[in-house]
């Protein structure tokens, strides 16, 4: 779905400069102990993390990108 949605315009900075964000969220956990047989209760204990990797667009200097017109005012709009 992303992909379908990304948006690249030339700059002088890039040629193929993305003009959207990305967030990617990636989940971890683990349970010590057994894993109980049957219907029995579960009480292993869980450890949990979350990293997010955030990629922001739109970092290039406007001066060296040469942007201008509507690339120019993303630029801002992303800034």
């Amino acid at each position: 779905f992303g992909t379908k949605k990304r948006v690249t315009a030339v700059t002088n900075m890039n040629a193929g400069s993305s003009r959207s964000h990305a967030v990617f969220t990636i989940r971890a956990q683990r349970l010590t102990g057994s894993k109980p047989a049957g219907n029995k209760k579960d009480d292993r204990k869980s450890l949990s993390s979350r990293v997010n990797l955030v990629d922001l667009a739109g970092s290039e200097r406007i001066a060296k990108s040469g942007a201008d017109g509507l690339r120019l005012r993303e630029g801002c709009a992303i800034n």
